[in-house]
């Protein structure tokens, strides 16, 4: 059977649609990716910079209203701290909310809420001994303080180096789908 001009036509017509079609889904599929990798740092990766700086802010302002309280004895600097603990608190809960799924990150949360439940009880030891009268190693609850302190902010700050990284690797991502 011979085709007329005009079935070939036709049927070129309908393979330049077809691969146009396909050309069109191909890059739908790719612009979804794009786009979800997008919207992953700007919102998941963004959100848990965000929460560092203000866990570490709110910390190392708990920490000075701690030394200033224990200089005074001024009950407005102790709830001042008592604000920033819950400040600390609570940016640990949001944090551990946004992180639901990186377990590693969920790991890391809980060892930093276990240091600052051990800086917090030291800081309540303290308070007792101060009050009650008595002597106490106070340069050696102050060093404890720091390590607590200290080792909470190294993990935040080791955190937020893997986040910029995690956050380059999206990027190099996302010039590979270009």
């Amino acid at each position: 059977m011979r085709f007329t001009i005009l079935s070939r036509l036709n049927i070129g017509f309908l393979l330049i649609f077809i691969l146009q079609a396909g050309f069109a889904a191909f890059v739908a599929i790719q612009l979804n990716r794009l786009q979800y990798i997008r919207t992953s740092i700007l919102t998941v990766d963004t959100q848990i910079i965000d929460y560092e700086k203000k866990l570490t802010d709110a910390l190392i302002s708990q920490m000075g209203y701690e030394n200033k309280f224990l200089i005074t004895f001024d009950i407005a600097l102790y709830d001042r701290f008592l604000e920033n603990n819950c400040e600390v608190n609570q940016n640990i809960r949001e944090l551990t909310a946004v992180t639901r799924s990186n377990h590693t990150l969920q790991n890391l949360l809980f060892e930093i809420e276990k240091l600052h439940n051990s800086y917090n009880e030291l800081f309540d030891n303290e308070i007792r001994y101060v009050q009650a009268g008595t002597y106490y190693p106070r340069g050696q609850y102050k060093q404890d303080k720091e390590k607590a302190v200290n080792s909470i902010l190294a993990r935040l700050k080791k955190k937020r180096t893997d986040s910029k990284r995690h956050n380059y690797d999206r990027l190099q991502e996302l010039g590979k789908v270009n």
